[in-house]
């Protein structure tokens, strides 16, 4: 028999209700970050004392990017309302040492102390990365178990038939019930199937008496990475342009080893053009590009760390308004090549 969860309610006299959840991928990849997201936002228009808690995160290197996303939205203060008990190495030392209840011990009390400034504090576990799906699927569950929070299972529904998404719900609830976890729900997040609502009726018949599910169908430009994610990624530095311009997804991956008049043919919105350092007038072609076709002033460009650019974008943009440049104005923009009197180089 399957025992139902009250996460909240509108009554004052209502059943009791819980004070925290806790959100427990199954696998890598299923987004839970943004089942995250989704429910602090929910859970902002009934709380007004939110507290945002992981067991353990990837490294102290950084700020982890769940927890900075959650407390810049949601107002809260990163080490006060919004914290972590453990890194993944640490955590992975302390658990080859044998020093298991220590672990748990220690996250409880991190929790706790988060739990007394609190109304209500969102879980979410670990992401998978350098261990066995097989031990962080069971870490959740008893960390979940001790810190007395209905779990709230993540499946990705990602390139799945319906039986391969039943089979994933059924393994998750026997495993969760099995180290005594209240299963308050299950979300199977990503879903690709053509038809998201028939998957959903599918997996409703097949459903007894489990807790609620809920089916989220996958959009493609969630998965997209920003023009910042992905000069973080390679140390670049910024050359031209805002720091919100670097906020625009990238949608597709264009790189520039043909010449100017081809690869204008290919180039298209949202892309991330890749290009060599000595080779400027694919810099300019992308921009005219974008100006021409948004009517807007230049995007971000960034450079790997270290290089740096032998010209000056206002020397070149000078020498592109001369009378003999074709490159000016925008409406002119190149299509083909032409006559190497009357193309512009940097100044």
């Amino acid at each position: 028999m399957t025992r139902r969860v009250i996460l909240w309610t509108d009554h004052d006299n209502g059943p009791a209700m819980s004070n925290n959840l806790y959100i427990a991928a199954t696998e890598p990849m299923s987004g839970k970050s943004l089942v995250a997201l989704g429910l602090m936002e929910l859970l902002s228009r009934r709380r007004a004392r939110l507290g945002f808690f992981r067991p353990v995160i990837a490294s102290a290197d950084r700020p982890d990017n769940d927890i900075r996303l959650i407390a810049e939205r949601y107002g809260l203060e990163p080490g006060v309302t919004a914290v972590h008990a453990f890194t993944h190495d640490e955590a992975q030392r302390e658990l080859a040492a044998g020093r298991h209840d220590e672990v748990l011990k220690a996250i409880l009390e991190r929790y706790k102390q988060l739990e007394s400034e609190c109304e209500f504090v969102l879980c979410e576990g670990t992401d998978y990365t350098g261990v066995s799906s097989a031990f962080e699927f069971d870490f959740n569950a008893t960390v979940a178990k001790n810190l007395g929070a209905p779990i709230l299972p993540v499946i990705s529904g990602r390139d799945r038939s319906a039986d391969e998404i039943h089979n994933a719900i059924q393994v998750a609830r026997e495993v969760f019930e099995a180290r005594g976890c209240d299963v308050a729900a299950t979300l199977v997040n990503r879903v690709t199937a053509p038809e998201p609502q028939a998957l959903r009726r599918e997996l409703d018949e097949a459903r007894e008496d489990d807790p609620p599910l809920f089916v989220i169908p996958e959009d493609p430009s969630l998965s997209r990475p920003s023009v910042g994610d992905v000069a973080l990624a390679l140390d670049a530095r910024l050359l031209h342009g805002s720091a919100d311009s670097t906020r625009r997804a990238v949608a597709s991956v264009t790189v520039a080893t043909m010449d100017l008049a081809h690869f204008l043919e290919r180039l298209a919105p949202g892309s991330l053009v890749i290009s060599s350092g000595d080779r400027p007038e694919i810099l300019l072609g992308s921009f005219i590009a974008i100006a021409r076709l948004r009517r807007t002033a230049w995007r971000a460009s960034c450079s790997p760390a270290g290089w740096r650019p032998r010209w000056r974008f206002a020397d070149w943009s000078a020498a592109c308004r001369t009378s003999r440049c074709r490159c000016w104005p925008p409406r002119r923009a190149v299509t083909r090549p032409r006559p190497a009197s009357t193309r512009c180089a940097p100044g």
